[in-house]
């Protein structure tokens, strides 16, 4: 079976899983022995990372990129010309409210599939589609009945294997067992005068959101909750979780690419069985709010509940130094935002920036306290 990378919450692993192709979600691994290079200047780390894994250290044979930032836009090009790959670049609409919209997106998403069947594949019946939206489907709602008892990290990661076609649920008991294996070697550190206290995990940390209310949520044993927000994460990036562990807080909500926001919304069924592809179309178009949207209301609306259900006290505002898109919403952000905002730019490989932002992160719960 081919595999085809993909690095957007808008294109469908379904479709991609339907023409015959396994989907990967790129640049998402932990494989041993891929090579990170540094991103020349201009050059925003996700991209480059999006590029590297192609060409140093992860099995495709085709990639997917979308026109939703221009960054992905050049690495299109220099995939195709440096890899050798075949590249299908998606237009993806930035208006999203009309049917012409609606409609300009299906029709990439049926280009999409002749490109496929141009591979190799074989174009689906609408059988076999509404097959495949069942199991992913299922796999979701399975994600989102265990949500509360995962941390934010685990179902961040979670949604990451599920974009690459795993559709087993994780057990949130057997994470919550090893958790507590580590936690328990963290306090015998601790007991031996081993390391300090900042460094001690937390208490627990498969606790269901609403708990960020109690004692915990108010800087006590769980954390102060605290949400991220911004674009795509790369793996390194997920240390950035341990760190705000490390000094006094909890991610309890991530609002990144990466995060529960670029899920798509549920399909109606009967829509399904009658046109399935308009139903995937509608399903990944109309409900996931990201910030290239015109208007972005919708991920202000999205945001602002999750704050509500989460308890969240601060957020962690991420982006890239060379992301314009987040760059340009940070005002608008801190005007709108009834909690704290923290920003933290990231470079991409800067070997001070762990301190950087680990000194950042403590005077800004300091203030949250």
């Amino acid at each position: 079976m081919k595999t085809l990378g993909y690095c957007s919450p808008l294109i469908p692993p379904e479709w991609i899983a339907a023409h015959g192709f396994k989907p990967r979600w790129l640049p998402w691994t932990r494989e041993p022995g891929l090579i990170v290079i540094r991103p020349g200047r201009g050059l925003c780390p996700f991209a480059g990372q999006v590029a590297d894994a192609v060409r140093v250290g992860v099995e495709v044979d085709a990639i997917v990129l979308t026109t939703t930032c221009d960054q992905m836009r050049r690495i299109a090009g220099l995939v195709e010309h440096e890899a050798t790959l075949p590249v299908f670049l998606a237009n993806i609409p930035v208006t999203w409210e009309t049917e012409t919209s609606g409609n300009f997106y299906l029709d990439e998403l049926q280009r999409l599939g002749r490109w496929l069947v141009a591979l190799g594949g074989t174009a689906p019946t609408n059988s076999q589609l509404v097959s495949l939206w069942h199991r992913y489907e299922e796999a979701r709602r399975a994600l989102l009945a265990i949500r509360d008892r995962m941390s934010a990290k685990q179902f961040t990661e979670a949604i990451l294997a599920l974009r690459s076609g795993d559709l087993a649920t994780p057990s949130p008991e057997n994470q919550f067992k090893k958790l507590s294996e580590e936690e328990e070697n963290s306090s015998e550190k601790l007991l031996a005068g081993e390391g300090n206290q900042s460094e001690k995990l937390p208490s627990a940390t498969c606790r269901t959101r609403q708990e960020g209310r109690g004692a915990g949520g108010e800087g006590g044993q769980f954390g102060i909750p605290l949400a991220i927000l911004g674009g795509p994460l790369v793996p390194q990036d997920f240390d950035l979780f341990d760190l705000v562990e490390a000094v006094g807080g909890r991610v309890v909500l991530d609002a990144t690419d990466a995060g529960p926001r670029t899920l798509p919304a549920a399909v109606d069924r009967h829509r399904m069985d009658e046109d399935p592809l308009a139903a995937l179309a509608d399903a990944y178009f109309t409900t996931i709010p990201d910030v290239f949207r015109r208007p972005n209301d919708a991920l202000y609306r999205w945001l602002a509940a999750e704050i509500d259900a989460c308890g969240i006290r601060g957020i962690l505002f991420r982006r890239y130094v060379w992301c314009d898109l987040w760059h340009a919403e940070l005002f608008r952000l801190k005007q709108w935002s009834s909690v704290p905002l923290l920003e933290i730019d990231v470079v991409g490989a800067e070997g001070s920036a762990r301190c950087r932002t680990s000194g950042r992160l403590e005077a800004f719960l300091e203030m949250l306290r």
